[in-house]
């Protein structure tokens, strides 16, 4: 997902990650703090960058295997209905002891 603009949540990321697809992405806002270290990164604005990245996703299929299933794990448990319901209660529990 090249981009030279921050993007907040980065939706097209997570829907990606959750079917086990490899995600690039400039390291930049957002984006790099949905794909953490489960995916490829790459300076926004570096063409070269991203064709090394893109280059990885062809030549090296063990890694992107990987990458995916580290994706995945990362997407369920990070931007699951569940975690966000438990986000959301621990907060009200927080702001209830004020």
């Amino acid at each position: 997902m090249p981009s030279e603009c921050e993007e907040t949540a980065g939706l097209a990321a997570i829907e990606q990650m959750m079917l086990g697809g490899v995600v690039i992405v400039a390291d930049i806002g957002g984006l790099a703090e949905v794909v953490g270290e489960a995916g490829l990164k790459f300076t926004a604005g570096n063409s070269d960058a991203l064709y090394s990245c893109l280059r990885t996703v062809a030549e090296r299929r063990k890694q992107i295997e990987e990458l995916a299933s580290m994706a995945r794990t990362r997407a369920l448990k990070e931007f699951s209905v569940g975690h966000f319901i438990m986000q959301h209660v621990a907060m009200y529990r927080k702001l209830q002891q004020r």
